[in-house]
């Protein structure tokens, strides 16, 4: 788990799984404030913010992770898992 944090605005971020950087594009599946799977988002590199101060909420959800308490009530894993397949 990390977070992602963004140059123009400091204040949003995100926290999830980082699936893979292609190009000038960076894809990454997202964890909701309640510990549920959530979707993927693709974002430009060059917006985001290569440093964070979001230490204690990477190191609460990957607990989260390690214990295996990320909720996945919808599937979004195995149906994203096809998004990134895609060439």
């Amino acid at each position: 788990m990390q977070a992602l944090t963004f140059k123009e605005n400091h204040t949003n971020f995100y926290i999830g799984n980082l699936l893979s950087k292609i190009g000038n594009w960076t894809v990454f599946q997202a964890v909701d404030s309640n510990g549920f799977l959530g979707s993927i988002h693709i974002f430009k590199n060059e917006a985001i913010n290569n440093k964070n101060n979001l230490s204690q909420e990477e190191d609460f959800y990957n607990y989260l992770d390690t214990s295996n308490q990320i909720i996945d009530p919808f599937n979004f894993n195995k149906e994203n898992l096809k998004i990134t397949k895609i060439k």
